[in-house]
């Protein structure tokens, strides 16, 4: 888990390590325009990234650490499907101001590119996705990625994290 700043150290928003390696998953919006990517690691650590590849019609990028990190602690893409009802957690760094936060719902919907056609592009919580936890992950209670966090509804209540299968997609490109 990271939080993505932009120069000038303004949170912008959150990811995931999914390569020991120091391969990064966030939103395409979190890097959007900024010069320098520094990132901070749970453990306190930082560093810069680079730019890999931008996936901007689904909101993805990735971003590699810049220079020896070591080998650090990659999640997984959960590999079972996900159902209506299921248990998720949330963990982000709203906007800075909190170390880290971890919040709980359900699964409450799929939905497909367009929001009504079919196919799991998007799926849809209960759980409270805040400012700065966008590009972060939505986890199963295995602790793996069923999501990437993107959109936070105007309805209450409601937000939408990228479905693993589209994110998985996307990283195996560049892994």
């Amino acid at each position: 888990m990271i939080t993505v700043q932009a120069k000038g150290g303004t949170v912008r928003g959150s990811g995931s390590i999914v390569s020991p390696t120091g391969l990064i998953l966030t939103n395409a919006h979190v890097i959007e325009g900024a010069r320098t990517i520094q990132i901070a690691f749970f453990d306190g650590r930082s560093a810069t990234a680079a730019l890999v590849a931008v996936h901007p019609t689904q909101d993805l990028a990735l971003i590699r650490v810049n220079g020896n990190v070591g080998s650090l602690p990659a999640l997984l893409f959960d590999i079972y499907e996900q159902k209506v009802g299921d248990d998720i957690v949330v963990i982000g760094n709203p906007t800075g101001r909190f170390r880290w936060t971890l919040t709980a719902g359900k699964i409450s919907q799929f939905r497909g590119a367009n929001l009504e056609s079919a196919g799991r592009i998007y799926l849809q919580t209960d759980a409270a996705i805040n400012p700065g936890n966008s590009g972060g992950p939505i986890l199963s209670l295995r602790g793996s990625i069923v999501a990437v966090t993107t959109l936070k509804s105007d309805a209450e209540g409601i937000a939408f994290g990228i479905s693993r299968e589209i994110a998985q997609q996307f990283v195996n490109r560049y892994k």
